[in-house]
């Protein structure tokens, strides 16, 4: 049997006829590959000779098929064999003509698909061939002329054809699986010819120009998808052409599957899938051609009457909207070319062309928008967004800075800051001195540069500081702005301020690096980036600033209220700093100050509360005694002229009024001395928290009150003793004289103690007090000086 196959292959006539004198049963025997008869191979070989030979031995089923269910006809058209094609057309009794293989295709099929012109011809001009013959996905042989480009094909059937078959290969029970009509395929392959003969008689008549497809597609979308522009131009010749059609995608071709490799080589048929299979909905044509990029098609489009240059899919979007949106200048450009196009339309989402083409990052797209003069560049989508926002979202820069040199509006809220300093560090290590300086003036509304005071009287420095914008300070600290690390704002604070307060530790480190940076720069409430720090928590930033070895930090400086950083660490609870500064011996030794502070307040409260407690005693006795030369009868006085009960103590009290002064002087000393005792022993009293110099301060307010109220003890006692001296000294001079002498005498002495007394206890106010005290007096005394100087 191989040797028959192969002197069938080879065309050995004579080696055929004399296997098949033996047994011509040997003609049906399966050897080959696809399990093909030596008919088939002589039919695939168009050995027309040998397969006269075969035909002659005997009865010969001429429609034997292979595993792709091919009869030797079927390769017979596949090779484009046109003799031996009529050798078995002249078997009509014998053979099949219109016999399917897999996937229905008849040999007809095959002979076009295969551009088998002579074998299609005469396949064509054989009555007993089905011309209205369908594949199983509904493919018709004129569907597969257009697909392929066989315009001799489609001409031979415009020839041969009667109008009666033209007009059912042409009806809607023709169309293929997926609604398509032959000028589909024709127009997705770009056969142009084949697209100009489907638009003249006999097939005009029958040809529906706008029939969609399953996803609503007509041959106009397919062209202009793939940029046919002949097609296109033939097309828009229609005058019955919606131009504006619009597709709706119902995702028919996710469900196909395109013809294998193999099948194509052995079994070639048109694919139902498309090369590009996306489509929107409510697309139209131009929409296609602008998101694919052939300008040749939408130039044609734009140029037709009918074509509505504005026309929105399902959301909202034009053609201008996907030009830019996928980065089509050129296509940009045409379209803002029309008179009617609409350079602000809005999207579903309020999104216009500048929004999808900022979003892109297609700069030269941008620019043709900016060119127009009716563009709106600060519209806003349904976010709130402006295009400048999505510039900064995206983090296009260059985007951003050609948007700031038109009439943009630059948002200053929380969410520009980020963009900024993307700006700013780009523009800063590039050095673009007019970018920075552009850039600064929208956030701040003037123009801000080395040395400018600005924006609250901030620098750039003080504002990349602020934000925490590491690579924007590093660029600025080596560029010109270096000259700003001790720039004040109009606060006082420095750049170290911000960037202490705010915790961030790397411009902290950048900062403390520069040998001339001011690490004990106050502002207006005389606070330090240490003071900040504390207060705010910020334990890295206190680290780095009390390690710092040069001895610059001086860490007890006192703010406006007097309090240092290890106050406010301990106020704030903020342990982590409090035992970083406790490890500082200048701080150590600041506390230690203060505890020392705080035992000589003490002492001198204790002093001050026994001389209170001394004068409390003498003043109480002076109570239960009357003063000398007073001594109370026993009992009552004898004689009518007294009411009973009386004494005569109170009858001699009653004539002499300095015993009466004695006693008020004699109480309120008593009583300031008791009040002395009970505010010094409060004053001393331990606090349960609080930092060391609270527990100092409310001792030395304790020591100024005491101070104060055995002060107006000891003036009420000595203005007791003096009083008593009158009252119990009789009206001689020789005795008063002698005690005006001692009074006069111990009285100045007295005097000149309280004063040194009251001037130690000045000392004790607060520093604010003494300078507004002193302030009043130096103003009180200048004001006099005027007064008399007028006189």
């Amino acid at each position: 049997m191989e040797f028959l196959m192969d002197a069938a292959g080879r065309g050995d006539v004579d080696s055929v006829q004399q296997v098949l004198q033996i047994s011509a049963k040997s003609i049906e025997t399966v050897t080959a590959p696809f399990n093909m008869t030596p008919l088939h191979v002589a039919a695939a070989d168009g050995e027309v000779d040998i397969l006269t030979v075969m035909l002659s031995s005997g009865e010969v089923n001429l429609s034997v098929m292979d595993d792709l269910h091919r009869t030797p006809l079927h390769l017979a058209a596949y090779n484009d064999h046109a003799e031996l094609v009529k050798l078995f057309l002249s078997k009509e009794g014998h053979i099949d003509v219109n016999a399917r293989a897999k996937f229905g295709i008849t040999p007809l099929h095959l002979s076009i698909m295969r551009r088998a012109v002579s074998a299609a011809e005469v396949l064509i001009s054989t009555q007993l061939v089905d011309k209205m013959a369908q594949t199983e996905d509904s493919l018709s042989i004129l569907h597969m002329a257009a697909d392929v480009g066989q315009d001799n094909v489609v001409k031979l059937l415009a020839n041969s054809l009667s109008e009666h078959e033209v007009g059912k290969l042409m009806s809607v029970a023709m169309l293929d699986r997926i609604q398509r009509t032959p000028l589909h395929y024709a127009a997705r392959a770009g056969h142009v010819d084949v697209v100009r003969l489907l638009l003249q008689q006999p097939f005009y008549e029958y040809l529906d120009v706008n029939a969609k497809d399953a996803d609503g597609l007509t041959p106009l979308h397919l062209a202009a998808r793939v940029g046919h522009t002949g097609v296109v131009v033939e097309l828009l010749k229609c005058s019955n052409l919606s131009v504006n059609a619009k597709a709706r995608n119902q995702k028919t071709q996710e469900t196909l599957v395109a013809p294998t490799d193999l099948e194509l080589e052995y079994l070639p048929r048109p694919s139902l899938a498309d090369p590009k299979t996306e489509t929107g909905n409510g697309f139209t044509a131009l929409h296609l051609a602008v998101r694919e990029g052939h300008k040749g098609v939408v130039t044609r489009l734009l140029h037709c009457a009918n074509t509505l240059v504005n026309t929105e899919d399902i959301d909202g979007l034009t053609a201008l909207h996907y030009a830019c949106l996928h980065g089509q200048a050129e296509m940009v450009k045409t379209i803002l070319e029309c008179r009617h196009r609409n350079v602000n339309a809005e999207a579903h989402d309020k999104s216009t062309p500048l929004h999808l083409g900022v979003k892109s990052g297609h700069i030269p797209t941008v620019i043709e928008l900016l060119r127009q003069t009716d563009i709106n560049c600060n519209c806003e989508d349904e976010s709130g967004s402006t295009p400048l926002d999505v510039a900064e979202r995206e983090g296009h820069i260059n985007l951003v800075w050609l948007l700031l040199e038109h009439p943009v509006e630059v948002r200053k809220d929380s969410g520009a800051e980020h963009l900024y300093s993307k700006q700013l560090e780009l523009a800063a290590k590039e050095r673009h001195t007019d970018i920075v300086r552009l850039l600064f003036q929208r956030i701040s509304d003037e123009v801000a540069f080395p040395g400018e005071a600005q924006f609250n009287g901030q620098n750039l420095l003080h504002w990349a500081a602020d934000m925490g914008y590491k690579q924007l300070t590093s660029h600025l600290l080596e560029w010109g702005y270096a000259r700003d690390v001790n720039g004040r704002d109009s606060l006082c604070n420095t750049p170290l301020h911000y960037a202490a307060q705010k915790g961030h530790i790397d411009i902290v480190r950048m900062l403390l690096a520069r040998p001339d940076v001011d690490m004990n720069s106050e502002n207006q409430r005389k606070e330090t980036p240490l003071h900040l720090a504390a207060k705010e928590g910020r334990t890295e930033v206190v680290k780095e600033l009390s390690l710092e070895t040069s001895g610059r930090l001086r860490a007890t400086e006192e703010d406006k209220y007097d309090r240092t950083a290890l106050q406010l660490a301990v106020e704030n609870r903020h342990k982590d700093i409090e035992k970083l500064l406790l490890e500082r011996s200048d701080v150590r030794e600041y506390v230690n100050g203060l505890y020392r502070d705080r035992q000589v307040y003490v002492d001198a409260a204790n002093a001050i509360l026994v001389g209170a407690a001394l004068i409390a005693s003498v003043t109480f006795a002076a109570w239960l005694q009357p003063p000398l030369g007073y001594a109370p009868y026993v009992g009552a006085q004898q004689g009518a002229s007294q009411p009973s009960g009386n004494y005569e103590v109170y009858a001699n009290l009653e004539q002499h009024p300095n015993l009466q002064v004695f006693w008020i002087f004699n109480t309120l000393s008593f009583f300031f001395s008791i009040a002395t005792v009970l505010v010094g022993a409060g004053g001393v009293l331990p606090m349960r928290e609080g930092f060391i110099k609270d527990a100092v301060e409310k001792v030395r307010r304790a020591l100024l009150w005491t101070a104060l109220l055995l002060a107006g003890s000891v003036i009420f006692v000595l203005g007791a003793f003096a009083t008593a001296g009158y009252a119990v000294l009789p009206p001689i001079p020789k005795y008063r004289n002698n005690m005006i002498v001692t009074l006069v005498f111990g009285g100045l002495v007295c005097a000149i103690a309280l004063g040194v007394f009251l001037l130690n206890l000045y000392q004790l106010l607060p520093e604010w007090w003494r300078n507004n005290v002193d302030n009043r007096l130096i103003l009180k005394w200048k004001e006099l000086r005027r007064k008399n100087t007028k006189k």
